[in-house]
């Protein structure tokens, strides 16, 4: 990615008003939601078509929350320049980018699906879908839930795992590198999968009561968890990532629980979470899609952890920088880097272009990553170095203080399944 910007213009951004917050939280509301109807339709032209209205800043908190609220659009005939403007780090989507994400959506479906039907074959009797490999199937578009694999996650055993791993060979599939265990790559296509297993008794408990899968073009070894387990999914996740994907969890809760009437998957799942001491990052999540969707039910945090992780995401919500900065900020000073060294290195100019094929060692050790990603490490080194320079001290111990908390508060409940030597 080439950016126009040193680091320390990156991270002066200007700051969302409060009239913009409240103005996207309108738009999102309406728009920000796995189907549109043609009542919201209507309502959407009118709040764009109104003379207070002005577009948006692209920020990057905003990115995959921007998709789906522009195919929203684009069926009410608004055009996407009404809504958003062109930020620093991002463009505004088209339709056109959009009809890549759906030709790229149909074609990592039929890549699992064909894998599915393989593991099939091989005795697999049952495994279960999560997050978006699940989730997608309840948008009007399913192309709308952006995701970079598709989590399956298996019955812990052995014979389990190794028919998998044959499954997974044999469909040109090839496990990733140490550092990304349980995750397998085919290199044909660019499709990952990440295979998970309980790592935690709610994660057993979820695994061993699933639901039948919506869709029925799907193998019948697939099934999906019950909603209010998956609510507790997506929390625990929203949480691990602290706020760093928030929008795309919103948009997972509105396509879990459609409208007020389903308050029971709410009270169920914080219940669930609350008889394991998961209360805290479940609390969070809910009560901000609640604040900031009017369909959803309203919920508070009853304890002291989950209104701090929510303080965190409705300051997270607006962040004008690309939030992963805050976590590579503190992965680089953990390994002993000093700041300074990370500043003069990386503050001040554009970090060469590594094009080289095989493997390639990172700056400041931070793991050995396949050459094709050393840009995208360089690259988060330096919004790290710019968050230094950039006069948000104060935000920024704040900030990762609450990631420390929502992290603390959020175990894996699946964990990776180890490759086949």
């Amino acid at each position: 990615m080439s950016i126009p910007l040193t680091p320390l213009q990156l991270f002066r951004q200007p700051l969302f008003t409060s009239s913009q917050k409240h103005a996207f939280c309108r738009l999102a509301d309406l728009a920000l939601v796995p189907s549109a109807g043609r009542d919201r339709a209507a309502r959407l032209r009118r709040l764009v078509a109104s003379p207070s209205w002005q577009p948006l800043p692209l920020i990057p908190v905003l990115s995959r929350a921007a998709e789906p609220i522009i195919h929203n659009a684009a069926l009410a005939d608004i055009d996407p320049a009404r809504l958003f403007v062109s930020g620093s780090f991002l463009d505004v989507p088209n339709q056109q980018t959009l009809s890549g994400f759906a030709v790229d959506y149909h074609r990592r479906r039929r890549i699992l699906f064909d894998l599915l039907q393989r593991m099939e074959s091989h005795g697999i009797e049952f495994l279960l879908l999560i997050k978006g490999a699940s989730i997608a199937s309840r948008f009007d578009s399913p192309a709308l839930r952006f995701m970079l694999d598709s989590d399956l996650v298996l019955a812990g055993d052995h014979n389990t795992r190794e028919r998998t791993h044959t499954a997974l060979r044999e469909g040109g599939f090839e496990p990733a590198p140490a550092n990304a265990p349980g995750v397998w790559y085919q290199p044909s296509s660019g499709a990952s999968i990440d295979l998970l297993e309980p790592a935690h008794q709610l994660g057993r408990q979820i695994l061993n009561h699933p639901q039948s899968f919506p869709s029925p073009d799907w193998p019948d070894i697939a099934a999906e968890p019950r909603v209010p387990d998956h609510l507790v999914i997506v929390a625990l996740h929203a949480a691990r990532h602290h706020g760093g994907r928030l929008w795309r969890d919103v948009l997972d809760v509105r396509a879990l629980v459609r409208d007020r009437s389903s308050r029971k998957d709410f009270t169920d799942a914080l219940r669930i979470a609350g008889r394991v001491g998961l209360s805290p990052a479940v609390e969070a999540l809910l009560a901000f899609a609640g604040e900031v969707c009017s369909e959803l039910p309203r919920s508070h945090p009853r304890t002291r952890q989950g209104r701090n992780i929510l303080a965190l995401y409705r300051e997270t919500a607006w962040l004008p920088y690309p939030p992963h900065a805050l976590k590579l900020l503190r992965r680089v000073l953990a390994e002993g880097i000093s700041p300074r060294e990370l500043v003069e290195r990386f503050g001040r100019r554009q970090p060469a272009h590594d094009s080289g094929e095989g493997w390639s060692e990172p700056d400041f050790g931070v793991g050995r990553v396949p050459a094709r990603f050393a840009d995208r490490q360089r690259f988060k080194l330096k919004l790290a170095a710019g968050l230094l320079l950039s006069g948000r001290a104060p935000e920024t111990i704040r900030l990762l203080r609450g990631q420390t908390l929502a992290q603390s508060c959020a175990p894996k409940l699946f964990k990776p399944v180890k490759s086949a030597p």
